[in-house]
């Protein structure tokens, strides 16, 4: 009997959120553009509408970097295989999101990236979220690049293609080609699972092509880092120089599977000579709790090797990726392991990142609000950079260098 009416309550409650959440999506614009948007100018504006403070403090994010670029390492693509002029075919998809807090998400993340709305043709969108992207770059005072990163498909052990798990796919070729055809603002990152067919023959291809990263994500991707496949590959790998950025934690596929990986799980790469950078997931749940300690073991086991770095894209977005962020800073001794990232376009959702709080916590002055706010009306990603040069230890002057910054330039 109890057990039925917890039943009842729990299925009350989820049914509710839904309602709620729904008729947020049918309230539409308005909604969608307070919570996704704060800013209210075009980036080509900023020399003329910034307030004093704001330009001394966009000034000092970029005077310490010795004429060094600032490298984005987390810069995402959306695309849904659209044909840019010239281009090569984009064989890009993007799966439709699963329930309605996801279709939400992604509509505050559209919005936010100008490309809200169902566009006449797939080009446009590809060339609205190109085109906005680089505007920002492009409005930088300084040098900046950001990496962008093709996302292979989804394979199980047996090298066959999974259609379902992967919300999103994008196309190694299209990556190159539009890194090539701005080369100072973008860097390209190709990604093939180790699965999939021939997965040696095409690294070792566009390692001859000049390309030298490769992105994974092994919840979605099903890739396990320390699995058969993967040791398969690993001598390849180690020939080209590929450096391999995958998620450790708790990561979530579209399908709302959460996988944990191992931070340790990397070793056997790091024991080859293959060049690592991790990117950071979820801290969430009872394995959640066992990511810093064991992010810290890694980084004392491997101590001074320049081939194993953490990304810090996408950690100023929710409250467990500030904890992790702040329980870094907590390790100075670890800063020359660290490289920036600034997890667009999510971390431009005016949601997602709110100052106050930011105050509230200690991590920035609060004299900084003001002008940061004042930076993100004109430019997002600029916004971004600026507030993790500003970033402190809480209760203390701590800040990350500005190697972090150059850290791959």
């Amino acid at each position: 009997m109890a057990g039925g009416r917890r039943l009842r309550r729990l299925v009350l409650a989820s049914g509710l959120a839904a309602v709620l959440v729904l008729a947020m999506l049918c309230i539409g614009d308005r909604l969608i553009e307070r919570y996704a948007v704060a800013a209210t100018l075009a980036p080509e504006d900023a020399t003329w509408v910034r307030a004093p403070a704001a330009r001394q403090m966009i000034a000092a994010a970029f005077a310490d970097l010795d004429e060094a670029s600032v490298v984005d390492h987390d810069v995402a693509l959306i695309s849904v295989g659209g044909q840019l002029p010239r281009a090569p075919a984009n064989n890009s998809r993007r799966l439709a999101p699963t329930g309605p807090l996801a279709r939400l998400d992604r509509a505050l993340v559209d919005r936010a990236a100008r490309i809200s709305g169902a566009p006449d043709k797939a080009g446009a969108l590809e060339a609205r979220y190109v085109s906005y992207l680089l505007r920002q770059i492009t409005a930088m005072p300084g040098a900046y690049r950001g990496v962008i990163a093709g996302r292979d498909a989804g394979y199980d052990t047996a090298g066959h293609r999974l259609a379902k798990t992967n919300g999103q796919i994008i196309d190694n070729a299209y990556v190159a080609w539009l890194a090539a055809q701005r080369p100072r603002a973008l860097a390209a990152a190709v990604s093939i699972h180790p699965g999939a067919p021939q997965a040696p023959q095409r690294l070792a291809r566009w390692a001859d092509d000049g390309i030298r990263r490769l992105a994974w994500w092994p919840g979605p991707q099903h890739i396990d880092p320390a699995g058969p496949a993967l040791r398969a590959i690993t001598p390849v790998l180690a020939d080209t120089g590929m450096t391999v950025s995958l998620t450790v934690g708790a990561v979530t596929d579209r399908l709302g599977k959460r996988t944990w990986i191992a931070p340790a799980s990397v070793a056997a790469l790091l024991d080859h000579d293959v060049p690592v950078e991790l990117r950071l997931g979820e801290s969430l749940g009872p394995a959640g709790q066992v990511l810093m300690p064991e992010l810290v073991a890694l980084l004392r086991q491997y101590r001074g090797r320049a081939d194993l770095t953490i990304n810090l894209g996408g950690l100023i977005v929710t409250d467990d990726g500030r904890d992790l962020l702040v329980g870094l800073l907590q390790h100075p001794q670890f800063y020359d392991h660290l490289v920036y990232g600034s997890g667009y376009p999510e971390s431009i959702v005016a949601e997602r990142v709110r100052l106050d709080g930011l105050v509230d916590r200690g991590l920035i002055d609060s004299a900084d609000r003001a002008p940061l706010a004042d930076i993100r009306a004109t430019n997002p990603l600029l916004f971004v950079y600026v507030l993790y040069r500003r970033l402190r230890l809480p209760d203390t002057d701590l800040r990350l260098p500005a190697s972090v910054f150059t850290a791959g330039s």
